[in-house]
């Protein structure tokens, strides 16, 4: 029991820190501009009539709106204090989930604690524009974290609630979580969990009938449009980052290295781990993996108009979060020391950015990864660390950095602009992390 309250107060105190410190939160600065005006108007329809995002709302398909206007109504509080709520809250659950996935694969509460506390660091996925950690209250922000509390209740067998975050998370934003209830579908009905299923059953009716019946909706998807040379011209200028022939050119070995060191860590602690999990860690990454090219067979050959809603290439966004997860579970076992020095080295590029710095540049344009700083780590974990141990530390240090590098990059670059749908650059302040500290 003790333990219990122990693991609380770390990720109370983790969601403190990651709220009001780093990464921390914003509003008004990325897509809740969109957002907000679409709420101010549901809720006061004579607000903003004349202006085009407010009036011509996107928000069939999510409960985003509907959750805050009921949240607004209970509390009185307005819109940003009722965001933000929301974003803490959610951010604290998927905290949750990172600490249930450590003590899940049999990490120490104590090295659980410290994986939870590296992976919520957050990274940026550059190229398709979307981070891990997201600093705006924005519906895929809350999807992210409730997957990962669902990742979390799984590995402790308990499906029927990782099904109801799961299903939440889809109600919330079905671009970002659709592959991922497949995958929970698919895998609960292969081991007859038949509540599970039902959940996600359910959440998806639910999403149907809002989306059919929802008020205040002008706005009417087109699900079979192309987009015509107008449009494509205007959105890659604007939304580089749906455009993957705009990035990939660039990022393809990365994200490449990411999924081959995902799959090693896999097969590192695959014995830790049960056998729906496996399916988990082996199929998103692969999606993930994978999803650039869809992403470019349905959008730049087909010219199919929902592509740049749906977004799927920002399903890299797996291939980089698995690399990291399995990175820090591959210290298991009976590796602490090494795991915490595979840890540190990822430290001082999270400091540069807490501070608004951002880590060099190399004279070609690519990121800098402080390689040597995960170099004289591992050397450090070597003084206390076991020779069977060593390639732990090492292997962790790789994961890490690999983890954590994709947000050393200076914002510009790959991104398409700030990224319109959610995309925000982290080196928003262009300046240069001190080599000293780098």
């Amino acid at each position: 029991m003790t333990e219990k309250w122990l693991l609380g107060a770390a990720v109370l105190g983790l969601s403190l820190v990651s709220f009001f410190y780093f990464p921390g939160h914003t509003i008004l600065q990325s897509d809740t501009q969109i957002y907000l005006p679409i709420l101010e108007h549901f809720w006061d329809p004579t607000v903003l009539t004349r202006d085009i995002v407010a009036i011509n709302p996107h928000v069939a398909f999510t409960v985003y709106d509907e959750v805050a206007i009921a949240l607004r109504r209970v509390t009185g509080a307005g819109f940003e204090g009722v965001l933000l709520g929301q974003q803490f809250v959610y951010r604290a659950l998927g905290i949750c989930g990172l600490l249930l996935l450590g003590t899940g694969i049999g990490l120490s509460a104590r090295m659980a604690v410290l994986a939870a506390a590296m992976l919520s660091l957050g990274a940026t996925i550059t190229g398709p524009a979307v981070l891990t950690v997201e600093y705006e209250p924005v519906p895929r922000g809350f999807a992210l974290a409730l997957m990962l509390l669902a990742l979390g209740l799984l590995m402790h067998k308990r499906w029927a609630g990782g099904a109801v975050a799961a299903g939440v998370a889809f109600l919330f934003h079905p671009p970002t979580a659709l592959v991922f209830c497949l995958v929970y579908a698919a895998v609960a009905a292969w081991r007859r969990e038949s509540r599970a299923v039902a959940v996600l059953a359910g959440a998806a009716v639910l999403m149907a009938v809002m989306a059919w019946t929802q008020a205040g909706i002008s706005y009417h998807q087109d699900f079979l449009g192309q987009v015509n040379p107008a449009l494509e011209k205007l959105q890659r200028m604007r939304a580089g980052y749906n455009w993957v022939s705009i990035w990939i050119a660039a990022w393809w070995k990365h994200y490449l290295l990411l999924w081959v060191i995902s799959l090693v860590a896999f097969f590192r602690v695959r014995r830790t781990l049960p056998g729906e999990m496996q399916v988990f860690c082996v199929v998103l990454p692969l999606i993930g993996a994978l999803s650039p090219a869809l992403s470019y067979l349905l959008l730049e050959d087909w010219k199919w108009s929902l592509v740049p809603q749906f977004q799927p290439g920002r399903y890299l966004l797996l291939v980089t979060f698995f690399c990291g997860a399995a990175g820090d579970g591959s210290g298991n076992p009976g590796c602490g020391k090494a795991a915490l020095a595979g840890g540190l080295p990822i430290l001082p590029s999270a400091v540069c950015r807490a501070h608004g710095f951002e880590p060099s540049s190399a004279g070609d344009g690519g990121p800098v990864y402080c390689g040597s700083a995960a170099g004289r780590g591992c050397g450090d974990g070597y003084a206390v660390a076991a020779d069977r141990d060593r390639s732990h530390c090492v292997f962790i240090a790789l994961c890490a950095d690999s983890y954590y590098g994709e947000s050393a990059e200076l914002s510009g670059g790959a991104y398409g602009g700030d990224g319109g749908a959610g995309g925000l650059g982290q080196g928003e302040h262009g300046e240069r992390c001190p080599v000293s500290v780098c």
